[in-house]
């Protein structure tokens, strides 16, 4: 009997050993995989740039830790993305002495032993595949953190109001679909619709950040509204904000106490004796940056201070993100355009039934299904996710 093993090296041993098998070097068929050889190549130079750092490293480390926090900081990059490429290589060598054997061997049983471990395999370079994507694009932590979504309408009027609670509707429905949870934190509807002039909400979920960022930007709808006699399209707009959650026990690295403002004050709007008599309306204003969130809509002076803090904070998070990514870019040869919010980053077309990303001008040609924030939805941001990711590892100069 043959034992078949994930480790290709006891698998060939236990081969050696039971059958007089000899392991030809022929040149194997193509191996599949989304690495470009200008990112394989960039992997190999930065893995062997940190072998020479690792070669003299107690020498190293001691100029490091003392001299250049820099160099500290692209050491531990470095090594990251060393283990990420060794992995990487271990996996496709296994691959490419499977593959040699499939074409080589002249046994059909281990030919067929060969494709077997060959099948098994081929996951864990695609896995491998995208761990060292991560390791080179270095993505912030941010990216596995829950997200807080802002929505406002834009030119359009009602329409617009009606738009924007749509796509909060949209967001809500893929979060059920992720099994991710949806808080409101502040909703003004506007009088007489089912529209809204703003929805803050937060959605709870690891990666719901990373999966949602390149939602935020302008979003267009092009229909004829109900209220139109004469059958015209209007256009409307209405503005998506993605931020990363962060939690108020860490906001300490985002500010100081003495840089918050905090006001209290009687409520405004709708509501009856009590929001006029108690002070329940918080406004934090933030000082260096002159960024202010009002929140007035529990009763609750506790609970409005906790949500505006919650906003707050993701505020001061995206602004601090951007900050570092800016500079990043700045150290680069080629601008990643992808990452910028446009002007225009989406349409939703109700009488051609069609939504397109003007990003890489993907089309769905199917609105209803694509409202539904299902699998549709999803294959959806998937694919302009990988396209972000791409742009992102092609831009590269490390």
């Amino acid at each position: 009997m043959i034992i078949k093993c994930r480790s290709f090296g006891y698998f060939k041993t236990r081969l050696s050993c039971l059958f007089p098998v000899r392991f030809y070097a022929s040149k194997p068929e193509s191996i599949d995989h989304s690495l470009s050889a200008t990112l394989l190549h960039k992997a190999r130079n930065l893995s062997d740039e940190y072998k020479r750092l690792e070669v003299n490293r107690s020498e190293n480390e001691a100029y490091i830790n003392a001299n250049n926090v820099e160099l500290a900081k692209r050491f531990v990059r470095l090594q990251k993305i060393h283990n990420s490429f060794s992995n990487y290589e271990s996996v496709y060598k296994q691959l490419e002495e499977l593959r040699s054997m499939e074409v080589s061997e002249a046994d059909p049983e281990l030919k067929l032993l060969a494709q077997s471990e060959t099948n098994s395999l081929q996951p864990l370079l695609s896995s491998s595949v995208e761990k060292l994507e991560n390791s080179l694009l270095s993505q912030p932590p941010t990216h596995q953190s829950s997200a807080l979504i802002e929505i406002r309408p834009g030119v359009g009027g009602t329409e617009a109001a009606l738009f924007a609670k749509e796509l909060a509707d949209l967001y809500a429905k893929y979060a059920s679909y992720r099994n991710w949870k949806t808080k409101v934190i502040s909703s003004s509807v506007v009088q007489g619709t089912e529209g809204v002039s703003e929805m803050i909400f937060s959605i709870d979920g690891e990666g719901a950040y990373g999966q949602l960022m390149l939602e935020g930007g302008v979003h267009r709808v092009q229909r004829t509204p109900a209220t139109e006699t004469k059958g015209r399209v209007h256009t409307s707009t209405a503005s998506v904000i993605v931020l990363p959650q962060m939690p108020q026990e860490e906001s300490s690295s985002l500010y100081s106490p003495s840089d918050i403002r905090i006001e209290v004050m009687r409520s405004r709007g709708a509501g009856g004796q009590h929001v006029n008599r108690t002070e329940s309306a918080v406004r934090l204003t933030h000082i260096p940056t002159g960024i202010s969130v009002s929140m007035q809509d529990s009763r609750s002076q506790h609970q409005n201070r906790e949500k505006a803090f919650m906003v707050l904070n993701s505020r001061l998070v995206a602004i601090k993100e951007t900050k570092e990514m800016e500079e990043e870019r700045a150290k680069r040869k080629d601008q990643v355009s992808s990452s910028s919010r446009s002007e225009k980053l989406r349409t939703y077309n109700y009488n051609q039934n069609r939504v397109t990303d003007h990003r890489l001008g993907l089309s769905f040609h199917d609105l209803d299904s694509f409202l539904e924030g299902t699998n549709k939805f999803h294959e959806f941001l998937e694919t302009i996710r990988k396209w972000n990711r791409q742009q992102l590892l092609t831009s590269l100069d490390l």
